[in-house]
C-alpha cells in the first residue's frame, strides 16, 4: 500500500512543471546552497529557515545534495522512503501488540491511509519524519530495548525534536502509571523499567539542551502579549491571520483550532473512530477471546496520548515556548488512532466470527442469518479501504502548488546570484524554490513565531507596501537604494482601493493599509505604473518584472 500512495504521489508530484509542495518552498529552497554554495549570499530568508532545519534533517539534504540529486526532486522521493520506514515499523508495532498478521496488515493500511491522504508526510519536511521516529521509540518501548528507545530518541533531536519531547513525556507517564499500580498492589517496577524511563528522559533532555542554551540572532520566541496584539494571530476582517491562532469561541480555541486545539488532527479514515472503544474493550476482555493475545504493555499507546495532552496544557501555559500546542496532538493522535482502530476491529471480528461458529453448529439456518451481518460488515471494511486508495483522492489533500510565471523562474535564474526580487505578489512564494533566488519577503515566509526576525521582515513587508502605493518616485527610488532591490514583481490590476481592501494578508498591516486605502480613494495613483512602460522586462496579463535600475534612472518629469 506504500508503494501504491508513493507512486502515485511521485507521478502526481511530477504531472507538470514547477509543482512544488506547499511547505517545500517554505523548508527546502535553502537546500540549494548544498548544490551551489553561492545561492542566497546574505540572505535573511534563508538563513532563518536553514537556522530552524534540525542539524539531522540539514545532513539528509546535504548527502542528496552531494550525491547529485537536486533538493526539489529529493523531496518529492523522499516521502516514499519515509513511507516504507513506516509501514515496517507499524507491523513490527502491531505484531508486538497482537501477533496476529491480519490486524497487522490492517494497522498499517489505516495508518498509510492517514499519512497519504494528509500533507505532513509528502512536504518533506522535518514533520515528515515524525511518524517513523515515533514509532521506532514505541517499538523500543514495546520491546524493553533501552539501546534502541535512546538511540531512536537523540536521531528525534536531530530530526524533529518535538518527537523526543513527545517521547520523554509518554515514558513520565508510563513510569508514573505503573508505580501507581504497583501501589494497589499490582505488579512491581523493575530496574528495566526505571533505567529505560530515567534513560529516556535524560537522552531527550541532553539532545535538546544545546538548542535550549544557545542563542540565536533570529530570537527570541515571540511573546504571549506581542502575539495578542499582532492581527497575524487573530482575525482579520472576515478572515484569518497569517499564523492564525487566538479564536474566540473557548471550544474552538481549545479543541479545533488548526494551532491551539487539541483535536485539530486533519484526515482520518472514518474507520479510526473504533478506536475510541479500545478502553471498554479491555476492561472487559473476557467477552474478547483474541484480547488474550494482547501484549501487556498495550498502556504504552494511551502514555503517548496523555503525555501528548500533558505537553499541550503546558504548551498554552507557555505560549509561544514550546511552539504550538497543537503540534503535542496532531502527531501522537495520527499515529496511535489507526493502530488502535485496527486493534478494536481485530477484536470485534474475532469475536463475531466466534459467535457465527457457535451459532452455526447449534442451528443450521443460523449460517443464513449471519450472512447479512458479514456482508454488510465486509463491505463497510473494503469501502473504507478502497474507497481513500482512488487517484483524486489520494492526492487530492497534498497541496501541490504550481508556479504559473516559468518564463519569470527561467529569467531569474540567468540572472547574478545576488539577485533580489521584490514583490508583494503570492508568485514570489515560488521565487526561491524555483529560480534560486533571493526576495526580499513574501507571504510564505511571514511567520511570526521568533520577534528577531519577523521584527525585520514586518519592516521589509511595510516598507515594501509604502513604497508600491507611493505617488513620490524619490520615495520609491530611496525604498530600491536602501534594499539594493534588483527586480519589482508588480501586480498592476492590484493598485486599487478595492483590491487592496480585498487583500486578506496586507490587511493584517494596519494602520499603514487603512491610510493607503482611504488616499487611493482619494485619487491617489501609485508612480509604479508610469514606470511600466519604460522599465519592464518581462510580462504576461497579470505581471510585470520591472528592471530596477530602469527605474532609478528615471526623472520624476519623465
Amino acid at each position: 500500500m506504500t508503494v501504491f500512495y508513493g507512486v502515485q504521489s511521485v507521478l502526481w508530484a511530477t504531472r507538470a512543471d514547477n509543482l512544488v509542495q506547499d511547505d517545500v518552498r517554505q523548508h527546502v529552497f535553502w537546500a540549494f546552497r548544498f548544490v551551489d554554495e553561492g545561492l542566497f549570499p546574505q540572505d535573511w530568508i534563508a538563513d532563518y529557515y536553514q537556522s530552524v532545519a534540525p542539524i539531522g534533517y540539514q545532513a539528509v539534504y546535504w548527502l542528496a545534495a552531494k550525491l547529485g540529486i537536486d533538493p526539489l526532486w529529493f523531496s518529492k522521493l523522499l516521502p516514499v522512503g519515509l513511507g516504507l520506514l513506516t509501514t515496517v515499523l507499524a507491523w513490527r508495532v502491531m505484531i508486538r501488540l497482537l501477533p496476529v498478521p491480519g490486524v497487522a496488515w490492517l494497522g498499517c493500511a489505516l495508518l498509510n491511509q492517514a499519512l497519504w491522504l494528509e500533507d505532513d508526510l509528502v512536504s518533506a519536511t522535518p514533520r515528515a519524519f515524525a511518524a517513523p521516529l515515533m514509532l521506532a521509540i514505541v517499538l523500543g518501548m514495546l520491546e524493553r530495548s533501552p539501546l534502541w528507545c535512546f538511540g531512536v530518541i537523540v536521531l528525534s533531536g536531530l530530526f524533529y525534536p518535538m518527537v523526543a519531547v513527545l517521547a520523554a513525556a509518554a515514558l513520565a507517564v508510563g513510569l508514573l502509571r505503573r508505580w501507581w499500580i504497583a501501589r494497589q498492589g499490582g505488579p512491581t517496577l523493575d530496574r528495566r523499567d526505571w533505567a529505560l524511563a530515567i534513560g529516556g528522559i535524560c537522552c531527550a533532555i541532553g539532545v535538546l539542551l544545546p538548542e535550549v542554551l544557545s542563542s540565536s540572532p533570529f530570537g527570541p520566541v515571540i511573546s504571549l502579549a506581542q502575539a495578542q496584539a499582532l492581527p497575524e494571530f487573530n482575525v482579520v476582517g472576515q478572515d484569518y491571520g497569517r499564523s492564525f491562532f487566538f479564536h474566540p469561541n473557548p471550544l474552538i480555541y481549545w479543541l479545533f483550532g488548526p494551532r491551539s486545539g487539541f483535536l485539530s488532527i486533519g484526515f482520518l479514515p472514518p474507520v479510526t473512530i473504533a478506536a475510541l472503544s479500545l478502553p471498554w474493550m479491555l476492561r472487559r476482555a473476557d467477552r474478547f477471546y483474541l484480547s488474550q493475545s494482547l501484549s501487556a504493555r498495550i498502556a504504552t499507546l494511551g502514555d503517548w496520548l496523555w503525555g501528548g495532552l500533558g505537553l499541550f496544557l503546558l504548551a498554552h501555559a507557555t505560549l509561544f515556548r514550546l511552539y504550538l500546542p497543537n503540534r503535542y496532538g496532531y502527531v501522537p493522535l495520527r499515529v496511535v488512532l489507526p493502530l488502535a482502530a485496527a486493534l478494536v476491529l481485530g477484536l470485534w471480528l474475532d469475536r463475531a466470527y466466534r459467535r457465527g461458529q457457535r451459532c452455526a453448529s447449534e442451528k443450521s439456518s443460523a449460517r443464513n442469518q449471519r450472512s447479512p451481518f458479514w456482508i454488510a460488515t465486509l463491505s463497510v471494511l473494503c469501502l473504507s479501504i478502497v474507497v481513500p486508495m482512488m487517484p483524486n483522492l489520494a492526492v487530492s489533500a497534498q497541496l501541490q502548488m504550481e508556479g504559473r510565471m516559468g518564463a519569470l523562474y527561467e529569467f531569474l535564474q540567468k540572472q547574478p546570484k545576488d539577485t533580489l526580487t521584490v514583490s508583494l505578489s503570492k508568485e514570489a512564494d515560488f521565487i526561491p524554490i524555483l529560480a534560486r533566488r533571493s526576495v526580499l519577503s513574501s507571504r510564505e515566509f511571514a511567520l511570526p513565531y521568533h520577534w528577531g526576525y519577523y521584527r525585520v521582515l514586518r519592516e521589509r513587508i511595510e516598507d515594501t507596501i509604502r513604497a508600491q502605493y507611493s505617488d513620490d518616485l524619490a520615495e520609491v527610488k530611496a525604498f530600491l537604494q536602501k534594499y539594493g532591490v534588483d527586480f519589482w514583481l508588480l501586480e498592476p490590476w492590484s493598485l486599487t482601493a478595492d483590491d487592496l481592501q480585498d487583500n486578506v494578508w496586507l490587511q493584517q498591516f494596519q494602520p499603514l493599509i487603512q491610510t493607503l486605502e482611504i488616499e487611493l480613494k482619494q485619487g491617489r495613483s501609485p508612480v509604479l505604473l508610469q514606470t511600466i512602460a519604460p522599465c519592464s522586462v518581462l510580462e504576461n496579463k497579470r505581471l510585470q518584472l520591472l528592471d530596477a535600475q530602469c527605474i532609478l534612472r528615471l526623472s520624476s518629469g519623465a
